[in-house]
This record gives structure tokens, sequence and C-alpha cells, in this order.
């Protein structure tokens, strides 16, 4: 792109290594002209073959914005389509997740992006959500408080946060994905959690078997005890249908630094809900000198060897500072 490609989040499908970006026109950067979607010929990039190419869509403000999520696949079987290409999804403030397709000719050189379906360049399938007030009061920006400083931190709550985890378990497809809401909208409290299970996603949303449309088969708000924020999430399932989502909490009341928490839901779990918070690592710093963006890397991924141990990896701070982060590993897995 002739311009500055940010916040890069990669998705691995069957066909190719797909590749959200945000782009930022000008030299130097300046604003924000759109998301770049790409795709990159796995087939060849695994031979090692030279002549392996990258296709993106042009710049634009698909589906109302930026920040797109691809899919990521999880699990050894393959989607049920594989015809429709790759998936990318953001969240609008309408609110609604909504869904894009690129298709890549890598012979041809050229992509299509669509609904899938034989919508127009540009069309997208659109699951409407309850309602929702993005973090800091509906902005999605900067209002994490912190013990022991003024530095507020970012939640980027008008995002989906990696991962876009996709899984065919059985003939049930799901993507599950997070992002950071508003608990108490134009109250005090900042941040939490929503998650989502999206079935069917590549279904036709037109299909005159209900059954097979795309929904949002489950959601839910995570807001544990009603106090203290919670940001910066990442979800997953395993290969039994278990989810787990790895996050970044802190209390500035009760004087809990940015830390390190999960959550999980076994299958058989009442729909919509997670199980109790278990914290994974109490922080002892807090950011300071004004620094606001926290951790926007965070990620939860699902073992291949065994498919149901989730590794999270988190940021903490060891001591209150500013560019002195640390970076936490931390795994867990339900009973067999």
């Amino acid at each position: 792109f002739p311009a500055f490609n940010d916040y890069p989040k990669v998705g691995v499908w069957p066909d190719g290594y797909y590749i959200g970006y945000n782009i930022f026109g000008g030299s130097p950067a300046g604003s924000n002209t759109g998301a770049g979607l790409c795709v990159s010929d796995r087939v060849k990039m695994l031979a090692g073959d030279p002549t392996a190419t990258t296709l993106c869509a042009p710049v634009a403000f698909y589906a109302g914005g930026a920040a797109f999520l691809p899919a990521d696949l999880d699990g050894t079987t393959l989607p049920s389509d594989t015809s429709q290409g790759g998936i990318f999804m953001r969240v609008s403030n309408v609110p609604a997740l909504r869904i894009m397709k690129l298709k890549p000719n890598f012979a041809a050189g050229t992509v299509t992006l669509t609904d899938g379906f034989g919508g127009a360049s540009g069309s997208f399938v659109n699951l409407p959500l309850p309602a929702t007030t993005f973090a800091c009061n509906g902005s999605g920006g900067t209002c994490i408080e912190q013990p022991g400083t003024t530095t507020l931190l970012d939640t980027l709550g008008s995002r989906l946060m990696y991962r876009l985890a996709f899984r065919n378990r059985g003939g049930v497809e799901s993507m599950v994905v997070t992002h950071s809401v508003d608990p108490d909208g134009s109250s005090p409290r900042d941040a939490t959690l929503r998650w989502y299970e999206i079935r069917n996603p590549l279904g036709n949303p037109a299909d005159p078997v209900v059954a097979n449309r795309p929904v949002i088969f489950q959601n839910g708000t995570y807001d544990p005890g009603g106090s203290g924020d919670r940001w910066m999430g990442s979800i997953a399932m395993d290969g039994a249908g278990n989810m787990m989502i790895g996050y970044s909490v802190a209390n500035a009341g009760a004087g809990l630094k940015p830390s390190i928490a999960v959550a999980g839901r076994e299958v058989g779990d009442a729909v919509n809900t997670l199980q109790s918070e278990i914290l994974a690592l109490t922080g002892t710093g807090a950011q300071n000198g004004g620094l606001s963006r926290w951790g926007d890397y965070t990620t939860i991924q699902v073992d291949p060897s065994d498919d149901r141990t989730f590794w999270f990896i988190g940021q903490y701070l060891s001591a209150d500072g500013s560019f002195n982060w640390r970076t936490r590993i931390v795994s867990y897995a339900f009973p067999v």
C-alpha cells in the first residue's frame, strides 16, 4: 500500500493467509483512510514457491468502517464451504456484526470482496446486536483507571479483539470473538467484556431453511461482581466446544493494578454464561507517564497437540512506569 499499514491481524484459512490492516494515508502517515484486506497464497508459500503472491482489495471503509478481523481456523476439520473465500468481520455501532468474504483468484491476480452470495462488491452479511454501548461511555477510547496514577488506559472498545476463531466441530460451525463494552452507559464505570458465538457463519442469510442462516447463537456481557474494568479480551473454543476468554482487569477503587485474568465455559453450561473469574497474574505495576496504549496484541490460542489446552498471552507491569511492560503466558484446560 502507498501508505502506513497499521494494526495487522492474521488468520489462517485453507487457501490462504488472510490479513487485515488499518491504513493511514500520506507520508508521514496521516488520517485513517480505511481497511486493507489481503490474502497470501498459502499453497505456494508452503511449497516454497517464489511466485507466491499477495492480493488485496482496494483500501476503503467497508461495511461502514475499518478494523476487520480475519477468521482463523482451529482444529483439523475444514470449513464446510471453502468456495466463498476467507471471512472478515467488524463490529459496527449500529450495533451489528458485519461479515464479508475476500475471494482470491491467484492465477488471475484478482480478488472479490462481497457477502459471498452474489452480492455487489462491498456487500456484507449483517447480524444485529442487542443494545450495545462501546467502552468508555460509547467512545471505545481511553478511560481505564489505575490505582496511584491519573494515566488512563486505552480500551480499543470499538474494535473486535484478536482472534476471530473459527471451528467446525462435528458439522457444527462456530466463530467466537469479543470486544469491550460499557457496563453502565453514562455512569462512572468504564469497560467490561462482550463475547459472541456465531453459528453457521458461512450460511446464506436468505436461505429458505432458517436453521441454515448465520445467527448469533449466544452472547454475554461478562461483569463479575459489578466492579472493576475488563478489556483487551481474546476468546477461543476447544475441540469439545468448551470456551476460554483471557483479558486484562484493573480496579482503581480496590487497588488492583492491571492484571491478567481468564474465565471459561464448558459446553454444557447454560447459554450466554461464563464461569467464575480466575486471576492468573496480579499486576504489581501501573502504567504512568501519560502512555495510554495497553496490550492490544493479546491473544488466546488452542494447543493443536491436544486441542484442549488454552494458551493466553497478555501484558502486565512488574513495577510502576512506562515502556517497561512485560508479557505473561498462562495455560488452562478443562477436565476431559
